[in-house]
């Protein structure tokens, strides 16, 4: 079972009387399933401010300098896992030895390339 909401209070009690009290409402609202279902909903992620740029696109067609331009539309299936993320890494020495952060999930990488 899922978890809805969480309950404080000063006793075990008073927590299980609280809970009792929860009354959760659902609303059905139309499935977004694909990315033309999102255009057509408006639906995006609101926090579109940070975008990671390499490059600049605008520079290479205004230049001329790209050799191939192509254009059309790609449609992708499902996928286990789908990986959008900037790939960075951290290491710092530590107590001898060597500490890795990085933001990229196959963290284990960069260790097996020493």
């Amino acid at each position: 079972m899922d978890g809805y909401c969480v309950v404080v209070a000063d006793t075990h009690q008073h927590a299980k009387l609280a809970a009792r009290k929860v009354h959760v409402e659902y609303e059905e609202l139309p499935a977004i399933l694909s990315i033309q279902d999102a255009l057509k909903s408006n639906s995006f992620h609101p926090n579109t401010e940070k975008c990671l740029r390499k490059g600049d696109v605008d520079l290479c067609f205004q230049s001329g300098e790209c050799d191939h331009i192509i254009e059309g539309e790609v449609q992708v299936g499902g996928q286990e896992h789908f990986y959008l993320e900037p790939q960075s890494s951290l290491v710092w020495t530590l107590d001898g030895g060597m500490r890795f952060g990085g933001s990229n999930i196959l963290y284990l990488l960069p260790k097996r390339a020493n």
